[in-house]
């Protein structure tokens, strides 16, 4: 910024530049060739990108990386607000307060909500814990080491760039008419699924050490205690994914009721 300032070349209302406008036009899908609608990519511009889709599908993961609000943390006080599925309709589930009623005096109490269509609803306490104590497990076993050993991104990421393709020709079917955009949501929704995952399992090399801590601890309950939030959801979205039916009895906690669906 300051030598851009510095070199005199300002911005298009002729202003010098701030962190926030410079911030901001960085932020731009425009330079990698993607055109956003309502804040999602819905293809390719007719326009020479600069900058090549998986150099800023790299760019945009370390750039989430490097900020204090952290995409996976910090946007969220609770363990597994965004990380939990609805079983019933397959939407996320996010937290949110619950009120006694006025003459109870009670202070509101979190819990964890299908807020996609209010199928499903569990206290966030008792869910958290019930996820902390499968973690704790998994990583209390021997063939954990595996995971905290170096792994080549490759793969994942070639097949991050294929899914991306897909998604640019069925963006390419709607915008030509081909295709009505009802006809493609879903494909659309499995593929950002799919993309989400693999890219959750990419950006977790990152939280390598945290992976190691936990995998060589002598006391992994200890260990996972003293994690940060932003560790934990990583770590959370590395190893699996959480599945909360809806309740057979609504007056107690049934964990026949939440499914945990093992990814490493």
């Amino acid at each position: 910024m300051e030598r851009l300032n510095a070199a005199g070349t300002m911005t298009l209302t002729g202003l010098p530049w701030t962190v926030p406008q410079l911030s901001s036009r960085l932020a731009n899908p425009a330079y990698a060739g993607i055109r956003m609608y309502k804040g999602e990519a819905v293809g390719v511009g007719d326009w020479e990108p600069i900058i090549g889709k998986a150099t800023w599908a790299d760019y945009s993961r370390l750039r989430s990386h490097r900020k204090t609000a952290h995409t996976w943390s910090n946007q969220t006080k609770y363990l597994l607000s965004g990380l939990l599925i609805c079983g019933v309709c397959g939407g996320k589930m996010l937290a949110r307060p619950t009120y006694a009623a006025k003459h109870l005096n009670r202070a509101p109490t979190v819990a964890y909500v299908c807020t996609a269509n209010w199928c499903v609803q569990r206290n966030g306490l008792v869910l958290d814990a019930f996820v902390e104590d499968h973690v704790v497990a998994r990583f209390s076993r021997p063939d954990i080491l595996e995971l905290a050993k170096p792994t080549d991104d490759e793969p994942l990421e070639s097949e991050a760039l294929e899914l991306r393709r897909k998604w640019d020709d069925l963006a390419a079917l709607v915008a030509d008419g081909t295709l009505r955009p009802a006809a493609v949501r879903e494909q659309v929704t499995v593929i950002r699924g799919k993309l989400e995952l693999i890219e959750a399992r990419i950006d977790s090399r990152l939280n390598g050490a945290a992976f190691s801590k936990l995998s060589l601890a002598s006391d992994t309950r200890a260990a996972w205690v003293g994690l940060g939030l932003p560790d934990k959801r990583r770590t959370i979205a590395t190893l699996m994914t959480v599945t909360v039916n809806r309740q057979a009895n609504t007056r107690r906690f049934d964990p026949r009721d939440v499914v945990i669906g093992w990814l490493s």
